[in-house]
């Protein structure tokens, strides 16, 4: 996840921002990531939830199931 993101020269701040605009778009804080959960997924291998799944396939550009297969999770 971490290269990922830094593929799209994003920083930590970046995403979390962009996530929070995205929760607010949708009245929903669960889109939200913070910087210490984003942390947690590229450093301990953490699963965020499906919404936040969501919100990072969208920052990063790329499609829900290719994101899941980064947790392990199969695209089929």
């Amino acid at each position: 996840m971490r290269e990922l993101r830094k593929q799209r020269h994003l920083v930590l701040r970046d995403v979390t921002e962009a996530t929070r605009r995205i929760a607010e778009a949708q009245n929903n804080e669960e889109y939200a990531i913070s910087p210490g959960r984003l942390s947690e997924v590229e450093n301990k291998g953490v699963v965020p939830g499906i919404f936040r799944l969501y919100a990072l396939s969208v920052v990063y550009q790329v499609e829900l199931r290719e994101l899941l297969s980064y947790f392990g999770i199969p695209r089929e």
